[in-house]
């Protein structure tokens, strides 16, 4: 059986602490820690899910897409990909 290696958590840490680490997460890394069943509000005191953003930041800035309701529901991550995917910031 191989040995098993620590990861160097100080070194990381250290390095974070400098800004030399960017740390990368997965897509699951917002919903830890948030209370079972709870919906996001803006006034949470944790992230919202990434279909949850999307729709925040569509609503915000009144973005309507071709075929997009103007009020998209919270959740719909279909609609939210395509609104991503279509947004053009100038």
């Amino acid at each position: 059986m191989p040995q098993q290696i620590e990861p160097p958590y100080e070194v990381i840490l250290d390095r974070l602490r400098q800004g030399k680490v960017v740390p990368f997460v997965g897509a699951g890394a917002s919903i830890v820690g948030r209370p079972e069943g709870t919906a996001w509000r803006s006034e949470s005191e944790f992230p919202p899910r990434g279909a949850e953003l999307s729709s925040l930041l569509a609503r915000k800035s009144n973005f309507i897409g071709a075929g997009f309701p103007k009020r998209a529901p919270i959740g719909d991550g279909h609609n939210a990909q395509r609104r991503r995917s279509s947004a053009v910031v100038t």
